[in-house]
């Protein structure tokens, strides 16, 4: 069934582009407002749809296929798209996860994002040692309280496997 579904939603997350889309709407409007253009936020539904087709995913070839996607979303500087991306990321199963960069996204500007690739890293079987040391020092208390969190969840996790 997933293997039916993804190239579908995967193509609604790639092929929306709603800037395009809004002005071949308005191109014939006459009225002086009509070359005025009012962003809300679409950018939404093909994050959705990649957070979707990452749920989907089913092989290896899915899961590059969902990070490949996912990339120019994790160079946005506006926080939310970058958040989204991560939390696509963060549903690709680890066995159909390929390897992403995502270390720079330590330093960006805002802290959620920081917040969100620290919940993501704990989530890792093996989180790298020297990102969790960055988040851990970070100058935000939130980003500190959420890998204080995360480790503390391993450590009982770890510890109840004993």
């Amino acid at each position: 069934m997933r293997s039916h579904l993804f190239p579908d939603v995967l193509a609604l997350a790639r092929e929306w582009d709603p800037a395009a889309q809004l002005d071949q709407r308005l191109a014939s409007g006459r009225h002086p407002l009509s070359r005025f253009r009012i962003n809300l936020g679409d950018d939404k539904l093909a994050l959705d749809a990649l957070s979707a087709a990452a749920a989907l995913a089913f092989d290896q070839a899915s899961g590059e296929a969902v990070a490949e996607a996912v990339q120019p979303y994790l160079f946005a500087h506006d926080a939310q798209p970058v958040r989204g991306a991560l939390h696509a990321v963060a549903r690709l199963e680890p066995e159909v996860r390929p390897v992403i960069g995502l270390v720079w996204l330590a330093n960006h500007a805002d802290p959620g994002v920081r917040t969100d690739l620290a919940h993501f890293i704990c989530q890792l079987p093996a989180p790298p040692a020297r990102l969790v040391e960055r988040l851990a020092s970070d100058a935000n208390p939130t980003v500190r309280e959420a890998i204080a969190l995360n480790l503390g969840r391993i450590a009982l996790t770890n510890r109840d496997l004993d």
